[in-house]
């Protein structure tokens, strides 16, 4: 009986060494998921914290690609309005070539005139001028 005493004790004492080895384990596991866990949450929190930020580089980006479209859009006037400008320049200057080329362009020149004088005639013969019927 007492063989079966001593085998029965060992075996709780083996029953109990390996409760407490898996309860060890479990305590380990625990730990580990605890960390983890935490991890995760440290984990998750950056990510939200990314996203965040992604959301306004999303909005800075898009205000900068419609800045960059304006411009782009300004740039294209402006050339259109220097490339027309430039083609009225042309034209202003081939009328001014062909405006010297003909011969009755002609720079004016000073005419001297002589003064016109003014006779006194005899009375009654006004010539030209409103005289009573005779």
């Amino acid at each position: 009986m007492k063989i079966i005493a001593a085998i029965l004790a060992l075996a709780a004492v083996a029953a109990a060494a390996l409760a407490w080895h898996e309860h060890q384990e479990l305590a380990t596991t625990r730990a580990e998921l605890s960390a983890a866990s935490g991890q995760l949450q440290r984990g998750r929190a950056e990510l939200q914290a990314v996203q965040n930020e992604l959301v306004g580089l999303r909005k800075e980006a898009l205000a900068a690609k419609l800045a960059m479209e304006q411009m782009q859009a300004d740039l294209t006037t402006a050339r259109s309005f220097l490339d027309a400008e430039k083609a009225m320049g042309a034209r202003l200057r081939d009328d001014l070539a062909k405006a010297k080329a003909q011969p009755r362009f002609v720079a004016p020149t000073a005419v001297t005139s002589r003064p016109t004088t003014v006779r006194v005639g005899p009375a009654g013969s006004a010539v030209g001028a409103g005289a009573p019927a005779r």
